[in-house]
Order: structure tokens, then sequence, then C-alpha cells
């Protein structure tokens, strides 16, 4: 293996220290900031497997629309069908999350609507949604026809935000309560819901790549546990603000002083797409190819992830492909920029992986067995919590700053280190705008149990070097193919020389 960051002649080095001066350059904006349009960066997976892309747009007089795309293949290039809601919102100071980072932003839906893009989906969509919307009429459904799932039929779906007296009602009543209900029912039944603005960050970030760029993180809610049902939290792509007003603040006057407007289309074509799409008429993405399942080098965060726990990781991944070692490091820190180090868990084991996954188009199914676990504390309330677990430490050896090895069949679940000793996974390879590798592995929140395969996927892990076995890899490829060729030629000489002594028999 190579060695972790930091070691002398590490590849990774510089990559490592752009995403850290990345970190270093993010920003926490207050909740007004979210006034604008934010859309998906990249095409993002949902649980099933699902593909959508979102056009969230937040107005001043706080009403908001929601354009939910979904799709039929994992690059977003085959629409099925466009959900849009309407609703009214409040940003308040206090989330599910511990971290000041995070506020939550309370909502009330007033409208929805849906349109399919083909037959197959609008007779498969219109037969969920009777069973579960009641008060859906038609069950006949036909493709480029917005049909109106709750809500008024006189507000349209290309909504402005002009304040109506329906959106400007706080009535709360028990009829309102009952169609919020409601509403929150019918959309489950397609798997939406509108939970993930219950845990919210709006952030501004500089990159070398990008430039500067206004994030909208939100998160999902799942439980980890069908028995135990510890909750849990996972951020998901971020989506990036295309048109609002700039947060000005004394940092960046000098940058953005001659603007009034922020437009983020210059760097993400994936944005300038959805941001043009309206609920009728779009445009998918141009499809992908698809890598072959070469997951081999060394993989890194691409940013500082925010965990449910209220700390915050970043992680190192190594995979050798011909060998089937893995080796995982991951670092726990205190703050959103991933500065305060407080723990370092590394993992090294096998890995199997096939060449086509049997539920996730366009991924391959990996299974990690687990070998050793290890894990090094650096806080001391977290010392205590592990001094008081059985199942990890149970014991006052524990000092800070030491390494001690843990039960690499179940890890350290108080500290939400929580594994068995095969964990079965996802992944995918892609590669970006500015021409990065990018390695998708699967999200715990997409699976029922821990040992069932996740059917999401997680942010992307960035590569930053290769193996030597990927070197092998392709040379073997090339022996042979040379080993071929005079194999061929030999063949041919051969089939020459009986035809003639064929026809000199003749």
């Amino acid at each position: 293996m190579v060695g972790l960051p930091g070691d002398e002649n590490n590849e990774c080095d510089s990559v490592t220290k752009d995403v850290a001066e990345e970190n270093r350059n993010t920003k926490i904006l207050s909740p007004h900031s979210i006034i604008g349009k934010w859309v998906s960066e990249k095409c993002e997976s949902r649980s099933g497997p699902k593909f959508v892309s979102r056009s969230y747009t937040f107005f001043s007089n706080h009403t908001f629309q929601l354009i939910q795309f979904y799709y039929e293949d994992e690059s977003c290039s085959s629409i099925s069908c466009t959900v849009t809601i309407v609703g009214r919102y409040k940003p308040l100071y206090k989330s599910s999350l511990s971290s000041t980072a995070h506020i939550k932003i309370a909502h009330n839906l007033r409208k929805a609507t849906i349109v399919a893009h083909n037959y197959p989906t609008a007779s498969k969509v219109a037969a969920i949604l009777h069973k579960k919307c009641p008060g859906l009429t038609n069950h006949y459904w036909k493709p480029l026809v917005e049909y109106l799932l709750f809500g008024s039929e006189n507000k349209s779906s290309e909504w402005n935000g002009a304040p109506t007296d329906d959106l400007r009602s706080d009535e709360t009543d028990s009829s309102t309560q009952t169609s919020e209900k409601y509403a929150q029912e019918c959309l489950a039944a397609i798997d939406l819901s509108l939970d993930e603005l219950n845990t919210v960050r709006i952030q501004s970030r500089y990159s070398n790549a990008n430039g500067l760029r206004y994030e909208l993180l939100l998160a999902n809610t799942y439980y980890t546990d069908q028995h135990l049902q510890t909750l849990r939290h996972k951020f998901q792509l971020p989506l990036i603000l295309v048109n609002g007003n700039y947060p000005f603040t004394d940092e960046y006057n000098s940058i953005i002083q001659t603007f009034t407007f922020y437009l983020q289309s210059t760097n993400c074509v994936f944005c300038d797409t959805v941001a043009q799409n309206t609920h009728m008429f779009l445009q998918g993405q141009y499809a992908k190819a698809k890598f072959p399942p070469y997951v081999n080098g060394e993989w890194i965060s691409g940013r500082c992830d925010a965990l449910s726990n209220g700390l915050f990781s970043m992680q190192v991944l190594r995979l050798q492909q011909l060998s089937k070692r893995w080796e995982l490091q991951m670092s726990y820190y205190s703050d959103y920029i991933c500065s305060h180090l407080t723990m370092i868990h590394r993992a090294f084991g096998n890995f199997e992986a096939s060449s086509t996954s049997k539920r996730v188009r366009g991924a391959i199914d990996i299974d990690f067995f687990i070998d050793k676990s290890y894990l090094t504390v650096f806080d001391e309330d977290i010392l205590h919590t592990i001094r008081t677990d059985r199942y990890c430490g149970g014991s006052h050896d524990w000092q800070t700053g030491e390494t001690k090895e843990i039960p690499s069949r179940t890890g350290c679940a108080s500290v939400d280190i929580v594994y068995q000793a095969k964990n079965y996974d996802i992944a995918r390879l892609d590669v970006d705008d500015h021409g990065t590798y990018l390695l998708y592995l699967g999200d715990e929140g997409s699976t029922s149990s821990i040992s069932s395969r996740p059917t999401a996927y997680q942010y992307p892990l960035l590569r930053c070097s290769r193996y030597v076995d990927e070197e092998q890899l392709f040379q073997s490829d090339s022996a042979n193919k040379n080993i071929l060729l005079p194999t061929l030629f030999s063949t041919f000489v051969i089939m020459s020389v009986f035809h003639v002594l064929l026809a000199l028999l003749k």
C-alpha cells in the first residue's frame, strides 16, 4: 500500500492540499441567502434505484417552487416524468443536527402536479397514485398532460412566486392539517418527500476549478436499524445557485462588487440544462459512456462531509485490483471545514467485485471483507464514550492519540462506526467535466438493513493516483494482444500452405 497522506513521495499530496484549501474557503451563509434558484450539479440517485435532478426556487415573499425531474438511466438522459410542487417556507435557526452550520426550513405544501413524458410511465404512475391518492378520478393518463395531485386547479405550475391570497394565508385549522397530511401521503407514493428541508446548509465555496459558487445542501433522513430505529441524516449532492441575489460579504466585495445577480452556469453544463428545463419542455443530458469496472487506485473525499452525530469526515480509500486488497482511512472532525481532528478509523481487508450489478443499472456489486480495524481517538469526550462501551473499547487503557484495535466484525456503535465481517456495496465509475475520475459507492441510507445492498450513491470520491497493479493490468492486456498477433499470422501461413498443397494435388 502507498503511504497515508503526508507520507513521503505520496502522489496524492497535491490533490489532498487542494481539497483542504477548498474546505478552508467554505463559508456558512445566513438563512436569508436561500433566495434564488438552485439546481442539481449532477445526476442524483435515490433508493430503488431512481435517478433525478432538482430545481428549487425560493422567492423573497417566503414562497417556493420545486421541480423534480425523474429519469430512466444513471446519466439522466431519458426523462420519464416531472413533479412540480409549490408552497410556503420559513427559515428557522434550529435543525435536527447539533451543528450550528445547519438550519431547518419550515414549509407548507399548496399544490403539486405531475407530467408523464411517455406512455409506459403514464400508465405506471397512474396505477400507483390512484391507490395512494383517492382524490384522483382520471384512471387513464396520457403523456405530456399535466395532472393535479392536490391543490387548486386555477394555479399554473409555471408559478412566479407572486403572493396570492391562498399563499399568504396562515390558517392552521383541522382542514388545512388534513390536506397537508394528504399531500405528504400522496407524494410518498412516488417516493418524494420534502423532509429534506428539515436539515439545510447554505454555504459559499471557492476552488481553482469552479471559482466561487454557492451551494444548498439538503439532508435525507433514514433509520440505520429497523428495530433500534436509530435516526441518521445524510446530505445529498449540493444544489448550485444559478440565479439569485449575491450574498455580499466584505471578504468577497473586491471580487463581485460589479455584479448584482449571481449566475453560476459557466462551469457546469449539467446545471445549465436543468436550470433551463420546465415541467413540460425539457431536454435530457447526454448519455455517458459506461466505464469498465477498474476501481484500482487511491480515492479521496472531494469535500468535508457532514455526519449525523454532529461530526464531519474525510476519507482515503485504496483499492488494488489484482490482489483484491483494500485499505480505508476515515478521519473525523468537529468542524465543517475539517480542521479539528477528533479520531481516525482505519480498516483493511479483501474485496470481491462483479462485472455488473444485479439491481442498479450502470454499477457493479462489490463486497468488502474486513480483516483488521483500528481506531485512534484525539477527543476526550469520545474517549470517555468508548471506555464505557464494552463491545468496543470497554477499558480504561485507552489513551488520547493511541491506536487500538477494535472488533473487525461489529465496529464501535457508540461512535457510529458500524459494519460487519462482509459489507455489501455497489460502485460506479464516472468522469467529471474537468477529466477527474470519480468513484461512487453506495449510500447506507438506501439500504433496508446492514446486510442488504445499497441502491443509491453517496458523495463521489476523487481518484488522485493509480497503483502499479493497474499498469500491470494494462501491460497484461497488451501482452495478450502481442501473443495473439503471431498466433493469427501462424494460422494464416498454415492455411495458405494447405491451400497450395490442395491445388497441387488437384
